[in-house]
């Protein structure tokens, strides 16, 4: 999950990451969510990147 102030501008990096993931074939979940979210979303991710404000 990446993480930023409204999960806007973390969008281009999720697309990113996902073609890469694509690449070498791998089966991940990616996403990207508001702080606002944060409480919410945290527990279904295993790993958590947080952009900046």
């Amino acid at each position: 999950m990446l993480c930023c102030s409204a999960g806007m501008s973390t969008s281009m990096l999720v697309k990113k990451m996902r073609e890469a993931a694509a690449e070498l074939d791998q089966d991940v979940e990616i996403d990207a969510h508001g702080a606002g979210q944060f409480d919410e979303m945290v527990k279904e991710f295993d790993v958590v990147l947080l952009g900046p404000r």
